[in-house]
């Protein structure tokens, strides 16, 4: 039974692992996050079953994802059935992914698997991996560390094939020439911009047009549909304040967790770093050979900061010698950390592999870690206690209120009751906006769904942005209605004048247009609609002397013919409308290709290579879906 209400839950319960754990599963995910036996199926991949739970918490995922682009509402008109596509495509990619990594054999170490894990920041604490914070994390989940392990390994595996395949992009260097000829082109134009005033306007508008206006957009002159809600609102704070604490039970914790409340061993480091991909210009290889070179003259006593200077890529520390000041683990990168640690003061490391450089690393000094006294860290161990407590008891609080407000979905009183909490009200909002409790999009989106609305029940429990949850009902309703046109004349006749003045300035500039094609000289067209000929000469896709609008039309028009110049207009923001002359395309000469740009292009080529991969993934397998799958 809890289980199956569990399962309702649309935030920190049935989310913590996705929310908390910053590894990309959208795409790369994989089957046993899933989980569950012994369910209805919606598709077969290749002779392996996607679970209906599988494809409910990813349309469910992606429901989310649009719901926070859109401010909470899903846009008008939008179409149920693609997104449950979307989805089911989805997990097929995702489980073909999978098969592939098994069939080539992508494996993990155990050292890299930990590193992985305790890299995450939500199992920290003071920028350490706390075992206690990833077992009260796993527990949230009820899930096995062997199963999450499972999880984050198979993650690790499936990243390698995607570096693989973006490794593998072959970039001809005469696309590179072409792509660069294309971004630093030149194009002269002259333009100029016709503009009408809606002030002017809205002098002419009679009032039959105001009314008429107003009588045909009754819609967008509303006032929407309104709600006051009840709720019920639970944090990790008020569950903290909550907490009983004295002397003995904070000595004990501070016993039991006695390694997090020590200052960490720093270390005086310098290093020489010599960077590859990316904007370098270097290819690993090149990397490799300049930071040997490096390790040859300190081999034959060269001093540390003179090879730096002569070598490094790293430009806040190249003049100091290579000196990063003191660091502590978890500063810098954990590869870094791994060579850093283990070295002895005043012998520099081989050259090592630190993610897109390599790194020849001394270390020049030691301070040794110490432990803090109770005393000294007694409010710390206090309010870390507490938030312990609080976790432990956070699940069990939101069970009891999605059981309560199951069973019992006409009130909220018994939730209260139960969390030791109160019934609060929350002032009139609409779907669109609010206040206080009401301007969370999720909330509004509850408050006006057809369970809630509709039909007066208790919601789901929401998980707010702070990390607080929140179940609610419906207090009161105030349905759409049209507002009288005396209280919104002046929105009616603001958007009338401007639309007409758009009008107007369209009409305007289209017959500019034609009469230049015709051959009408441009500065005298111009200056006959109270404008002047702008004559910005050759720009660059980047010139900013240019609107961005206008800038972006002349390159999308056709090359002209010497001394036919091309004719074009384009409706702007507001009442205004551009007429742009181009007349002249330069094309830079190119001898090499840009490193920078064919880094840039060589990252585009290597994910066409992924997705060349996923569609003859795709192409081969044997998918069959079930009824209840689409």
């Amino acid at each position: 039974m809890l289980q199956n209400i569990r399962d309702r839950v649309s935030g920190i319960i049935a989310y913590t692992i996705v929310i908390l754990i910053s590894i990309p599963f959208a795409l790369w995910g994989i089957q046993q996050y899933f989980g569950g036996g012994g369910e209805q199926i919606v598709a077969t991949v290749n002779g392996e079953d996607i679970p209906a739970q599988a494809f409910n918490r990813e349309l469910q995922r992606q429901r989310n994802a649009l719901l926070q682009a859109f401010g909470g509402r899903l846009p008008p008109g939008f179409d149920e059935q693609v997104l449950r596509q979307r989805a089911l495509d989805t997990l097929v990619r995702q489980y073909l992914l999978n098969q592939e990594v098994d069939r080539l054999g992508y494996a993990v170490s155990d050292e890299q698997l930990v590193q992985a894990i305790q890299s995450i920041p939500q199992f920290q604490r003071d920028g350490h991996f706390d075992p206690a914070r990833y077992d009260q994390v796993l527990k949230l989940q009820h899930r096995s560390k062997v199963e999450f392990e499972r999880m984050v390994r198979q993650q690790l595996r499936l990243e390698q094939y995607q570096d693989g395949l973006g490794d593998t992009g072959f970039l001809p260097p005469t696309q590179v020439r072409d792509a660069e000829r294309l971004r630093d082109q030149k194009r002269a134009l002259r333009y100029f911009v016709v503009q009408v005033d809606p002030a002017a306007i809205k002098a002419r508008l009679k009032e039959e047009e105001i009314k008429a206006y107003y009588q045909s957009h009754l819609a967008e002159f509303q006032r929407p549909a309104q709600v006051r809600v009840r709720y019920v609102r639970v944090s990790l704070e008020d569950l903290e304040r909550r907490v009983p604490v004295d002397e003995e039970v904070l000595r004990a914790f501070y016993e039991e967790q006695a390694d997090r409340y020590v200052t960490p061993e720093e270390r005086r480091v310098r290093h020489i770093v010599v960077r590859f991909g990316g904007d370098s210009g270097r290819t690993e290889a090149q990397a490799r050979k300049r930071i040997q070179e490096a390790a040859e003259r300190l081999a034959k006593g060269e001093p540390f900061a003179e090879v730096a200077k002569a070598f490094s890529d790293d430009e806040l520390t190249r003049d100091k010698g290579g000196d990063l000041g003191w660091v502590a683990r978890g500063d810098l990168s954990r590869d870094f950390d791994a060579v850093a640690f283990k070295l002895e003061p005043g012998r520099p490391s081989d050259p090592v592999k630190v993610g897109k450089t390599y790194q020849i690393i001394e270390v020049t000094d030691v301070r040794p870690a110490k432990q803090k006294g109770f005393e000294e860290v007694r409010e710390q161990v206090a309010r870390e206690y507490r938030r312990r407590e609080a976790e432990r008891l956070f699940l069990d609080v939101t069970e009891q209120m999605l059981t309560l407000g199951f069973e019992q979905p006409d009130t909220l009183q018994p939730v209260a009751d139960a969390v030791e909490g109160e019934v609060r009200e929350s002032d009139w909002f609409s779907r669109e906006a609010g206040e206080g409790i009401g301007a969370e999009p999720l909330v509004r989106e509850a408050a006006f769904s057809e369970e809630v609305y509709e039909e007066g029940r208790n919601s789901e429990l929401i998980e707010l942005p702070d990390g607080s949850v929140v179940m609610l009902r419906v207090a009161d309703k105030r349905p759409a209605e049209a507002l009288p046109l005396e209280e919104v004349r002046d929105r009616v006749v603001e958007r009338l004048a401007l639309e007409k003045a758009r009008e107007e300035a369209e009409r305007k500039g289209v017959e500019a247009v034609r009469r230049l094609r015709t051959g009408a000289d441009p500065a005298q067209v111009a200056s006959q609609l109270g404008t002047e000929l702008e004559r910005p000469g050759a720009i660059t896709r980047r010139d900013r002397k240019v609107p961005a609008p206008i800038r972006m039309h002349v390159f999308v028009l056709e090359r002209p013919e010497p001394g036919k110049p091309v004719v074009d207009g384009l409706p702007l923001e507001a009442a205004r409308y551009a007429v742009v002359i181009l007349d002249a395309v330069e094309d830079p000469e190119v001898d090499r290709a840009d490193p920078k740009l064919f880094a840039q292009l060589a990252r585009i080529y290597g994910g066409r290579e992924l997705e060349a991969a996923l569609h003859a993934l795709e192409a081969g397998a044997e998918v069959e879906v079930e009824a209840g799958g689409q």
